[in-house]
C-alpha cells in the first residue's frame, strides 16, 4: 500500500498521479503499485511540486512495517536507534542544519534486535536432542504411486548415540518392468535385479525387524511409508508404526533462517503450451495455497519469492501475483508469450527473470544469440525489474558456444 499526500499540486502532476493511484481527498492518493512505479512517481512528484509539500508512506520490511519520505516539509525525519521518526520543529530553537549524509534505511532498533536474539536463543535451547536410536531409510521404486508401482530396493542404516550401528540392503524382483527413466535414475536394470534380487516376501520381514523401535529418518518419509504400508497390506504383515523424522519438512522450516539466503526460488511446472495442466479453478484451490505459504515464509524475513513455472499460466497469473504474492517469475517460451510481451503486461508488478528462448539458443548462430540477448537487455532492461538469462534450464543439446555467447553478452 502506498499513500502520497501533496499540497499545491499542479494539475499536470495530479493527472499523472491519478493514472496510478486513487485520489480519496484533495491531494491524498492511495494505491498498490510496484517499487519501480513508486520510485518513479516520487521522483516525478518532487520534480514538479515546486514550492508545494509532498509526503510518501509505504510498506517496508522493517520493525515499523513502513517507511516514509518528505519533500519541502517543516518536520524532518530522524534516525532514533534504528527507527525512523519525524522531528517536529521547535519555534524557539534554531532550525536544524541539514543532515550531512542520507538517512539510513530503517531497520530494527537495538531493543527489537535484542528481543529477536533472545527469541532465537530460546528456540535453539528448546530444540530437542536427536533421538539415541535412529534408522535412516531409503527406497527405490518403479514409480510414484504406491498403488500402481513396486519397490525394487530397500535400504536402511542404524545409528545409536550418533554412531553407525548396522545397515540393511536388499534388491527386489519387480513383477512388472522397470521404466527407462527409473533405470537411468537408480542404475538398476532388469539384469541386475534378476541376478541379485529376491522376492518382496523374502526380504520384507527382515527389513521390518531391522527397524525395531527406532525413529525413522528420511527425505519425504511419507513417500517411503506409503510404499511400505502397501507392501505390508499385500503380504499380510503388520505395518511399521515407528515415529518418524522428515528431513524435507525440517529443511523447509529452517531454509529461510539460513545465513546468506537472499531469496526463495521455487520450481513448479503448472502448464503446457495452451493452458494449465488442470482447470484453473482447481489449480487455485489445490496448488496455489502451498505457494502462498512459501511466499509468506519468504516475506516474513523480508526475502523475495520467485517462481519457476513452465507453460501457459495466463489464467492464473492474477492469482499468483495478488493472492500468492510472487515477486518474480522465470520460464518463458516465445511460442506461448515472448518475454518482452509478458514484461509489458506484468513487469510493473513483478520482476521478470530470463527469457532468451531455448529455440534461439539451439538453432541460432553465436552472433545471432548475442544480437537477441542484447535486444532483450535494451528492450526489457530499459523498463527495469528484469534479469537476463535463458528462458528455461539449459539442456545438454544447447551448443556450448551459444550458451557462452549469451553469458558473455550479458556481462558486457
Amino acid at each position: 500500500m502506498v499513500v502520497l499526500s501533496v499540497t499545491n499540486c499542479p494539475p499536470a502532476l495530479r493527472g499523472d498521479l491519478s493514472r496510478w493511484l486513487l485520489e480519496i481527498d484533495t491531494g491524498v492518493y492511495v494505491g498498490q503499485v510496484s517499487r519501480r512505479v513508486r520510485e518513479e512517481l516520487w521522483q516525478r512528484t518532487t520534480a514538479h511540486v515546486k514550492e508545494g509539500r509532498a509526503i510518501l508512506v509505504y510498506q517496508a520490511a522493517n520493525e515499523q512495517r513502513m517507511d516514509f519520505r518528505v519533500h519541502n516539509a517543516a518536520w524532518q525525519p530522524i534516525d532514533f536507534d534504528g527507527l525512523k521518526l519525524m522531528m517536529r520543529p521547535n519555534p524557539g530553537l534554531a532550525a536544524p542544519s541539514p543532515p550531512a549524509a542520507p538517512m539510513p534505511r530503517p531497520g530494527f532498533s537495538r531493543a527489537a534486535r535484542m528481543r529477536m536474539a533472545k527469541r532465537m536463543s530460546r528456540k535453539a535451547a528448546a530444540k530437542p536432542a536427536l533421538p539415541p536410536h535412529l534408522v535412516v531409510i531409503d527406497l527405490e521404486t518403479t514409480g510414484y504411486s504406491a498403488q500402481q508401482h513396486e519397490i525394487i530396493e530397500l535400504g536402511a542404516i542404524r545409528y545409536r548415540d550418533g554412531e553407525e550401528a548396522g545397515h540393511y540392503q536388499a534388491l527386489i524382483w519387480p513383477v512388472g518392468g522397470i521404466p527407462e527413466k527409473v533405470r537411468a535414475l537408480t542404475g538398476l536394470t532388469p539384469d541386475i535385479l534378476q541376478a541379485q534380487g529376491q522376492p518382496l516376501e523374502a526380504v520384507m520381514p527382515g527389513f521390518l525387524s531391522f527397524l525395531e523401535d527406532a525413529v525413522l529418518v528420511g527425505h519425504n518419509t511419507l513417500f517411503d511409508l506409503d510404499f511400505l504400508h502397501q507392501a505390508c497390506a499385500r503380504l499380510r504383515l503388520p505395518p511399521p508404526t515407528n515415529q518418524r523424522m522428515d528431513t524435507l519438512a525440517l529443511a523447509r522450516s529452517h531454509l529461510r533462517d539460513l545465513d546468506g539466503v537472499i531469496a526463495l526460488f521455487q520450481g513448479d511446472d503448472m502448464g503446457f503450451r495452451t493452458g494449465t495442466l488442470i482447470r484453473p479453478d482447481d489449480m487455485r484451490r489445490i496448488f496455489l495455497p502451498w505457494h502462498q505459504r512459501f511466499a509468506a515464509l519468504a516475506h516474513e524475513r523480508g526475502l523475495p519469492y520467485f517462481l519457476h513455472s513452465c507453460g501457459n499460466l495466463e489464467t492464473i497469473m492474477p492469482a499468483l501475483i495478488d493472492e500468492v504474492g510472487i515477486d518474480g517469475k522465470h520460464s518463458y517460451e516465445d511460442a506461448i508469450i515472448p518475454v518482452q510481451d509478458f514484461q509489458a503486461k506484468y513487469g510493473g508488478r513483478i520482476a521478470v527473470l530470463g527469457g532468451v528462448d531455448l529455440n534461439i539458443l539451439t538453432t541460432a548462430t553465436p552472433d545471432g544469440v548475442r544480437q537477441h540477448t542484447r535486444w532483450l537487455m535494451d528492450t526489457c532492461g530499459a523498463r527495469g525489474r528484469y534479469a537476463i538469462g535463458s528462458g528455461n534450464s539449459i539442456p545438454s543439446y544447447i551448443p556450448v558456444d551459444n550458451y557462452l555467447a549469451m553469458v558473455d553478452e550479458a556481462q558486457e
